[in-house]
């Protein structure tokens, strides 16, 4: 238990050490480069993979975009309506995008909420990494279930779980979280110089009437 302890000290004192490094070191024109790539990445995706895979899906939609969720029947469906041409794209396209995005996705919400805040918080890094995991666990079943095309409900279950869950954690934590934090650092950037403007005009306006 002791030694248990030890190294979740141990973990947390990396993780703080992590953040004061992005604090003093990363510079905001890197973390625009790594947003571009990210973008990037997502039209990869979005003009070449996604097009070939969903061609034959009609109104149904790719694992990783399904947000809602799926059942068995669903992963059946879209996996017969696929078709070879799509599952190959899928494995040997897609997955590698989709193994890449979400890690560029994850260290661009942890730099910027780093970069953002005042005081260092585990979950700055925590939950990006959390977001990480949820997407490759989801990239792991779904292959499973493109090369075996027989698999069981706990495993759909699974993926759909792992699909709705980086949803809610990427598009509504983690993004509104990262944009109340640029607005924050903006506002505190206004005010100092809002402050200094105010304080190089009362120093005018002293020497002006002496």
């Amino acid at each position: 238990m002791k030694r248990s302890l030890d190294c979740m000290k141990r973990f947390f004192k990396y993780i703080k050490s992590i953040q004061d490094i992005i604090r003093k070191q990363v510079r905001w024109w890197q973390i625009i480069v790594l947003y571009l790539m990210q973008i990037a990445v997502f039209q990869v995706m979005q003009h070449v993979t996604f097009p070939v895979i969903e061609k034959n899906l009609g109104t149904l939609k790719i694992f990783d975009m399904t947000k809602q969720g799926y059942g068995l029947a669903d992963a059946y469906e879209i996996i017969d309506r696929m078709g070879t041409e799509g599952i190959h794209m899928y494995l040997h396209v897609q997955m590698p995008l989709d193994f890449l995005y979400p890690v560029l996705m994850a260290v661009v919400y942890c730099l910027v909420l780093v970069k953002t805040s005042t005081k260092p918080r585990y979950s700055y890094v925590l939950v990006p990494g959390f977001l990480v995991l949820l997407d490759w666990s989801e990239n792991l079943c779904i292959i499973r279930m493109l090369a075996e095309r027989a698999f069981s409900t706990g495993l759909v279950r699974f993926s759909s779980f792992c699909t709705c869950a980086k949803a809610v954690v990427g598009d509504y934590i983690l993004y509104f979280a990262t944009l109340f934090g640029i607005a924050v650092c903006l506002l505190r950037w206004v005010n100092d110089r809002f402050s200094i403007f105010t304080r190089i005009h009362t120093l005018y306006k002293k020497e002006k009437q002496s």
